[in-house]
């Protein structure tokens, strides 16, 4: 431990300065250490700084107790990085607002690959989470980084479906990163330290209250290349997160669904004010600027009735009734095709007899 960075851990555990007020302090000192040497004096001058954050400072000023408290957390197996240490993600050093220290559990998103966002609503359908999952393993398989929020829903889908294909993910929590919010997904939680990571910009124990969701969703953007919607009402925070991404510049796509589903309003919204429409992981990799193989689906070994069922499918669930009608094929054959592929792992039924790639 170096002593700069126990200035910093100091800094960024101070529950009652936000990060707004941070960054203020950093513009007047230039550095941690200088706003701990700082006196009360000096602190109160500063017309913007109230009275408990100035009290928890001056309080919290002892070296040893951090000394003691940074040890203990790295036996825990989580770390801590700051803005200036060589580790922090290149990508969230431009956004607004950025955050100054991020404790980590695992691996952070490596700067030299392509990384999306899939977000979404948390109550969505099973096809909603079908899609996700399918758009982040095939995304993983290819070397792209997945980042999302391990909220229920289409969120935790994008992390199983990235895990599941053995790649890269990495969740933003709105809660300290010792605590697993929610509670439903600690299976995803503990895997994201051996497979992918965990990040947050809370101090641990800090408790997931609402208000935090908004914030932490600048940080999902701010590691993305793009970020994908995947199912959101109108007023959503995968919406918060769209805008986020929108104001650094990064790409933002979208997931069709039918117009008169509650769950498509907010991504047909977006549509509407110009996002990207996407269907599958190939269109979207292709949009990114990832070149993958375009003839991946002819090069697998199928015969022609495979081949044109294969071939009929993508990310939106369809069912048996339209892909018979499409190609003209019979009830019972299509059923045999599709069961072969399944048994394959090409193809999966997110619901009854509606089938997407699953590869």
């Amino acid at each position: 431990m170096m002593e700069d960075d126990l200035y910093w851990y100091w800094f960024c555990g101070l529950e009652k300065t936000g990060i707004r007020t941070r960054h203020r302090l950093l513009k007047v000192f230039g550095s941690a250490k200088e706003i701990f040497e700082a006196s009360e004096a000096m602190l109160e001058n500063l017309a913007w700084m109230k009275k408990e954050m100035i009290e928890e400072m001056s309080a919290s000023k002892n070296i040893d107790a951090l000394k003691r408290s940074y040890d203990l957390y790295y036996k825990k197996k989580f770390r801590f990085i700051h803005i200036f240490s060589p580790e922090y993600p290149k990508r969230l050093k431009n956004i607004y607002e950025y955050p100054i220290g991020l404790y980590v559990k695992g691996k952070l998103p490596d700067d030299r690959q392509p990384t999306a966002a899939i977000v979404g609503a948390r109550y969505c359908t099973v096809q909603g989470r079908g899609r996700s999952a399918h758009m982040a393993k095939v995304l993983a398989k290819h070397g792209v980084q997945v980042i999302s929020g391990m909220a229920l829903g289409i969120d935790g889908s994008a992390h199983r479906g990235a895990l599941e294909a053995k790649g890269y993910t990495c969740a933003v929590l709105g809660s300290g990163i010792d605590v697993c919010y929610p509670k439903e997904n600690w299976g995803i939680y503990e895997k994201l330290s051996e497979c992918g990571g965990c990040i947050s910009e809370y101090p641990p124990g800090t408790k997931p209250l609402p208000w935090r969701f908004p914030m932490r969703n600048r940080i999902i953007a701010g590691l993305s290349d793009a970020v994908v919607i995947v199912e959101a009402r109108q007023k959503s925070g995968a919406l918060i997160t769209a805008d986020y991404a929108l104001e650094q510049g990064k790409d933002v796509f979208v997931i069709p669904g039918r117009p008169e589903d509650a769950l498509s309003r907010g991504c047909n919204d977006l549509i509407k004010a110009g996002a990207g429409l996407v269907e599958d992981p190939w269109e979207l990799m292709k949009m990114m600027g990832i070149k993958v193989d375009k003839n991946k689906k002819n090069n697998i070994l199928l015969d022609k009735s495979e081949k044109l069922v294969y071939s009929s499918l993508c990310l939106i669930p369809k069912n048996i009734e339209d892909i018979c009608s499409e190609l003209q094929m019979d009830m019972n054959e299509a059923f045999l095709v599709l069961n072969t592929l399944e048994k394959r792992g090409l193809v999966r039924q997110v619901h009854k007899n509606q089938y997407v790639l699953d590869c």
